[in-house]
């Protein structure tokens, strides 16, 4: 879902200065397409922020969850850096060396620090929304240590504390020195992440679920709301500081509803086979939709001139469809042909547990076989105790066989 937001947003850009009242409305409805990394924020933090909570005892804590993690996003994406910023020295065409770019600028690419610097014109149109994902590669540097170090309670602080944090430093950012002063700084991009944190701690925590269902009405109706207020009065500076924080509020409210509800028409919308295809290919779509803009832009498609009877909404339509389905089928390409090949890898690297919690489990599944054996013994015994005085069995025998069963079962449940 995220990444169709910001496939759709990028595609509609290329509607240029419409003039009739469908494209313009189909343009703007779409232009929101720049949530979509929010989005994507908020649901990153909370899969990591699950699976690292999930994992904390592991004996290969770090080792499997890099390891996973580079297997699905390395290998798209310097296979994306090497057509971007090799092969332009590979190819003789006369237009290859408007491509090249020098080493300095690579650089900041190959070790995910693009978000620290300013876009060069030519990225812009290849490789400018990689920035999310160096913002997605330096949380996976830092938040691994982060809920290994602390208690659930301790890291739901700290996703407390990120949110402030984020709107203070935007706050400040027209005050701040290169390369602090990019909007695109891990720094200011904190909220989604902090937001999808903090939800998969509190689905850990014991009531936390409540707490989060008890509250979600209100939140989403507050967050949307003062979107709408904030965007309709045009407050610019609110829209600078706070607005990226109200929604990650608002889609991890979404989460929450897509999670809980069952039956509900958005939620069987986002479980759908449809939104299952797009989520497996939605990384390679996000990747590579960029660059295929100018492509089609070289080999004659672009809204203007996939108009028919004179229709520009229809010529964006066609566009739009043309655009997408592109995406999607090099996404798919990508996956079948590249990428799932380094994916097998992954059966390499399971969590192990430590061997003492593991003997410890052992020891109870071996026990409670002898537990069953004493319970019927009582039981047995006890019968035969308060049948042989009078021929029939005492009531209060049963309960004392009762109590003495729960006590055993109780014993056997605590160890």
């Amino acid at each position: 879902m995220a990444a169709l937001l910001v496939v759709m947003l990028h595609v509609t850009m290329q509607i240029k200065h419409p003039h009739s009242i469908g494209a313009y409305l189909l343009k703007t409805t779409f232009l929101l397409g720049w949530s979509g990394v929010d989005l994507f924020f908020v649901l990153s933090g909370f899969l990591i922020t699950g699976i690292l909570d999930d994992a904390k005892g592991s004996t290969n804590y770090f080792r499997v969850f890099y390891a996973r993690r580079m297997l699905r996003i390395l290998p798209l994406y310097y296979g994306a850096l090497v057509i971007l910023f090799v092969m332009p020295h590979l190819v003789t065409a006369p237009g290859a060396p408007k491509f090249f770019v020098s080493i300095k600028d690579q650089l900041w690419y190959w070790f995910y620090l693009q978000n620290f610097v300013p876009l060069r014109p030519l990225f812009v149109g290849l490789a400018g929304h990689f920035w999310s994902l160096a913002v997605e590669e330096q949380f996976y540097l830092i938040w691994p240590l982060v809920i290994l170090s602390l208690s659930r309670k301790q890291a739901l602080r700290v996703c407390a504390l990120l949110l402030p944090f984020s709107i203070i430093y935007r706050a400040l950012m027209p005050h701040l020195p290169p390369p602090f002063s990019l909007s695109t700084s891990t720094f200011a991009q904190l909220d989604g992440l902090a937001v999808g944190s903090a939800l998969a701690l509190l689905y850990r925590t014991e009531g936390g679920v409540d707490w989060i269902k008890q509250r979600l009405t209100v939140l989403a109706a507050a967050s949307l709301g003062t979107m709408i207020v904030i965007e309709v009065l045009r407050l610019s500076f609110l829209r600078h500081t706070v607005l990226r924080t109200f929604l990650a509020v608002f889609f991890g409210c979404l989460l929450v509803y897509a999670v809980e509800e069952k039956a509900g028409r958005l939620a069987r919308f986002l479980r759908s086979n449809v939104m299952r295809f797009f989520g497996r290919y939605s990384y390679g779509m996000y990747v590579l939709h960029v660059p295929l803009v100018p492509i089609a832009f070289l080999v004659g498609i672009t809204p203007p001139r996939l108009q028919l009877f004179g229709s520009e909404l229809l010529g964006a339509l066609i566009y739009i469809a043309v655009m997408l389905t592109a995406s999607t089928a090099a996404a798919w390409v990508s996956y079948n042909v590249y990428e799932k090949h380094f994916l097998r890898f992954k059966r390499h690297f399971a969590y192990r547990r430590p061997l003492k919690a593991v003997a410890a489990a052992l020891l109870i599944v071996s026990a409670a076989p002898a537990v069953h054996r004493l319970e019927a013994q009582t039981t047995s015994v006890s019968g035969i105790v308060s049948e042989s005085a009078t021929g029939r069995p005492i009531e209060g025998a049963r309960v004392s066989v009762s109590r003495s069963t729960a006590a055993a079962s109780s014993d056997r449940n605590g160890r």
